[in-house]
């Protein structure tokens, strides 16, 4: 799988402060040994209320099943790596039904003590090489309003919002918005599909025809 981070803006939070050295985080495929790690990477997210899902009902043999079964034409599931371990987990779901087939979902968690260090970008980048390789032309997200560093992340890779859920997570009792992204995808046309043309109308806007 390609990794199309390098067109992506550089986040420049995630350099370190001078006479400071990281590990620099790697990107790659998921696969089931790492499901553990993944696991309780997103048990202590979601903790946070950021994920808009239970950590309870997470379960490594799941996981580990999942990925082994995963189905590249559908989905891709990657991690980012610091030190041997996972620090971050991204998928991205394709539209089950034919009418949203073209576009695909995409959840990212990251470990607190792994943030700001570029690990968000280089998920997303993965997705991004992912969705332009299956013909994905169009990657979708949900993001809780109180996560300022996702929606910041998303901001920077691109993506626009395009809507808000009031009150669609709950957490700790408290209700919060979900803030809807999506991106555009510059996808290669897959077999048999017409091929669109560009045309500006008199507003001067351009659409496909």
């Amino acid at each position: 799988m390609g990794v199309e981070d390098a067109a992506l803006p550089v986040d420049t939070a995630a350099v370190p402060p001078p006479g400071r050295v990281y590990a620099l985080p790697q990107l790659r495929p998921a696969t089931p040994d790492d499901a553990r790690e993944i696991v309780a990477l997103l048990a202590a997210v979601a903790l946070e209320g950021t994920l808009g899902l239970e950590h309870t009902a997470l379960r490594a043999e799941e996981e580990a099943t999942r990925l082994a079964r995963l189905d590249l034409r559908a989905a891709c599931a990657v991690v980012v790596t610091l030190e041997g371990h996972v620090r971050g987990f991204a998928i991205a779901v394709r539209g089950a039904e034919a009418a949203i087939a073209h576009t695909a979902g995409v959840s990212v968690a990251v470990a607190a003590d792994s943030r700001r260090r570029g690990c968000g970008g280089l998920l997303l980048g993965g997705a991004l090489a992912w969705a332009r390789a299956a013909g994905v032309r169009k990657l979708c997200a949900g993001v809780v309003d109180r996560n300022g560093p996702a929606l910041a992340l998303f901001h920077r890779a691109g993506y626009s919002v395009e809507g808000i859920r009031r009150g669609q997570i709950a957490h700790a009792g408290r209700l919060a918005d979900e803030i809807m992204f999506g991106l555009q995808v510059d996808a290669p046309l897959v077999p048999g599909e017409p091929r669109r043309k560009r045309t500006r109308g008199r507003d001067g806007k351009r659409r496909d025809v």
